[in-house]
């Protein structure tokens, strides 16, 4: 038995300031994920990947988890069931995606690095379908123009695709950060 849960309807300047609270923090969000890949790129020259990522998903996790328990401590309350796919989910989001962004970003460009990381909403796209979700007409156009478009990022004037191969590793990678990003 499925319990219902009522909305509230907003008035529509209440609906307007969500939204532009929430435009503005995605724009936020967007900035600082951007400026991460120029940050790590930079600390990887003199930080190991491990130990750069301990340093700050382990410290963002402890912040995150003392502000949660001072402004709202029931959301860190859980059924025993769930813990299993939490830890899951940690371990992808706090662990792989962290070591394949910094070991990758050893490898590569900052830019190059970017741009794979913009791959994530194709393959938010692509998981979607494979879980079953239909994708629009005008969804699948997007997904393919973003294929192209990422193709042709990477076509630089005399340079051979991909560089040498430790570039390669690099790139692989940040698709896979991208990837553990999605999923």
């Amino acid at each position: 038995m499925r319990i219902r849960r009522t909305v509230p309807v907003a008035s529509p300047r209440a609906a307007q300031a969500v939204d532009l609270h929430a435009n503005v923090s995605a724009a936020m969000a967007a900035v600082l994920f951007g400026a991460s890949v120029v940050a790590v790129r930079v600390a990887v020259r003199d930080v190991p990947p491990v130990s750069l990522a301990v340093l700050r998903m382990g410290q963002g996790s402890l912040l995150l988890v003392g502000v949660l328990s001072v402004v709202a401590p029931e959301l860190l309350r859980s059924r025993w069931e769930r813990l299993r796919l939490f830890a899951l989910l940690g371990f992808v989001l706090f662990a792989l995606f962290p070591l394949t962004f910094n070991i990758g970003l050893q490898h590569t460009e900052a830019s190059r690095g970017a741009v794979m990381l913009a791959t994530m909403p194709i393959w938010s796209a692509l998981l979607g379908r494979i879980a079953g979700e239909r994708l629009a007409g005008r969804q699948v156009i997007g997904v393919l123009l973003s294929v192209v478009g990422i193709g042709l990022a990477f076509v630089e004037p005399g340079r051979a695709l991909g560089g040498d191969a430790m570039s390669l590793v690099g790139d692989g990678l940040l698709l896979l950060t991208g990837l553990l990003g999605a999923l």
